[in-house]
């Protein structure tokens, strides 16, 4: 009979027991029977042993368990939206002279999207700003003849009713001067707006206009469109009992609450 592999249980028995020596002796006896056995079956097997080789031990392998944490991953309906929207629309009439941006491309606020022709909106600030140095000039001319007549009126050298009317009109001179102010800030601002700017930061979709084309400032049409996508709002469509099921899972300590990560995927 030929020698098979021995296993060695030495160290899985306790042998200080006297009690239980026979039967261990038993196990091992018949363990090794059933090695030779195997041995003799497959004469041809050239297999001795384990990685030791002939007459070594056998190699098990052994799994540590241990106490730890595992993701939840469940899968979501999701709508992906973007954080802004804006329609750029012209704030004055005029025809677009340039297109200064690149479709499809990132622009900033504040950016010039498109130039508006602005020869009649210049000579309307000009006109403005004359209006306003006129009604300065009259203004200081109606001081002056109200400050002469305040020390005649003291001595009665006129009737205090023209120095009235000549107070009443230089404080109508000062009103007028501040009415052609405004004009002018208004005429400003309109020349201003020739230049229509990108209201946001983000990227720019498709011009509905083309250059040559004429523009009003009540138009429905937007000239263009600007997207901002960075960042996103993502809505996640989810049951009202699996959203309580999980509230009800975090109060009673059965997960613990950690970072959440989102993963996106787009389904054709």
């Amino acid at each position: 009979m030929q020698s098979g592999p021995t296993i060695e249980i030495g160290r899985l028995v306790n042998f200080a027991n006297p009690v239980k020596r026979g039967g261990i002796a038993l196990i091992g006896a018949i363990l090794l029977l059933s090695a030779c056995g195997s041995s003799a079956g497959d004469p041809g097997s050239g297999r001795r042993g384990g990685r030791g080789g002939a007459g070594g031990p056998v190699t098990v392998g052994y799994v540590v368990v241990q106490q730890g944490s595992a993701p939840i991953v469940q899968d979501l309906p999701a709508r992906v939206s973007a954080f802004q929207i804006s329609d750029v629309r012209p704030q004055v009439n005029g025809v677009i002279l340039r297109r200064l941006f690149r479709e499809g491309s990132i622009v900033h606020q504040g950016q010039t999207l498109y130039q508006i022709d602005p020869s009649i909106y210049n000579a309307q600030a000009a006109q403005a700003q004359a209006n306003v140095q006129a009604a300065r000039a009259q203004a200081e001319a109606a001081r002056t003849l109200a400050n002469r007549y305040k020390p005649l009126v003291q001595q009665q050298a006129i009737s205090k009713q023209d120095y009235t009317n000549a107070v009443a009109q230089a404080r109508q001179a000062d009103a007028a001067v501040a009415q052609q102010s405004a004009a002018l800030r208004t005429a400003q601002i309109n020349q201003r707006f020739t230049r229509v700017p990108a209201p946001i930061t983000g990227r720019v979709g498709l011009s509905n206009v083309t250059e040559g084309a004429l523009v009003t400032s009540g138009q429905t049409q937007a000239l263009t469109t600007i997207t901002r996508l960075d960042p996103v709002y993502v809505d996640i469509q989810e049951a009202a009992a699996d959203l309580l099921n999980l509230r009800q899972s975090l109060a009673s300590a059965s997960y613990l609450a950690g970072w959440l990560r989102l993963r996106l995927h787009r389904h054709r």
